[in-house]
């Protein structure tokens, strides 16, 4: 994934690190991002804390991304080798390959290291690559106000189709008890005009 990175012509570099207890380390995020790590150098380094990843740009852009050691085991737990085999024999370097993985989805990368991407992913965690895509179009920025597409899920589809229905349904009865009501006050009120016809005029029902 690095070499096609490369590849694309936007990244200059990709490189990713692990963070000990030991270690010194800081990092943060907002208007002005900074990231700072000293590996400790006498002694053990102790147990893995973070890891982190860092691509320079052609532009002299920097980004990266940072994952804590409870991040990346709830990358493992989804995985179908999490309890076996590279994740047990190299912690360390399947983190860091997590850690890149993530990043990418935040660099200018081609079509070709997405869907490299998305399908790594799949066979980690035991499913079929068969129905992996990446979805392409044209973008823009938009203003806060402008808005935004969102992809809904068969589920959220389907929630929505109910919710419709239970409206669609509420109405229709909402409009028969309406009928029923309107009718309720039409005979009330013809058999109200019927009573002050025979106050007002004793007898015109004998006469007619």
């Amino acid at each position: 994934m690095i070499d096609l990175a490369r590849r694309s012509g936007q990244i200059l570099s990709i490189s990713a690190r692990t963070v000990h207890v030991n270690d010194k380390f800081s990092y943060s995020y907002g208007l002005e991002e900074t990231l700072e790590h000293s590996p400790c150098e006498t002694g053990d380094r102790g147990e893995l804390t973070h890891v982190y990843a860092v691509a320079r740009l052609k532009d002299g852009g920097v980004q990266f991304e940072v994952m804590s050691r409870a991040d990346v085991e709830k990358v493992r737990a989804l995985s179908k080798a999490g309890s076996s085999g590279p994740w047990v024999d190299h912690f360390d370097e399947m983190a860091k390959k997590t850690v890149i993985r993530r990043l990418f989805k935040y660099l200018p990368v081609s079509i070709e290291l997405q869907k490299a991407v998305v399908m790594d992913e799949r066979a980690e965690a035991g499913l079929s690559q068969d129905n992996a895509a990446v979805i392409t179009g044209e973008y823009s920025v938009v203003d806060d106000e402008q808005q935004s597409l969102t992809v809904v899920s068969d589920s959220d589809r389907e929630e929505a189709r109910e919710y419709v229905s239970a409206i669609l349904n509420s109405l229709d009865s909402s409009a028969a008890d309406a009928k029923a009501m309107f009718k309720r006050a039409e005979d009330e009120i013809s058999a109200m005009a019927g009573k002050l016809g025979e106050e007002y005029h004793p007898g015109i029902h004998d006469d007619a």
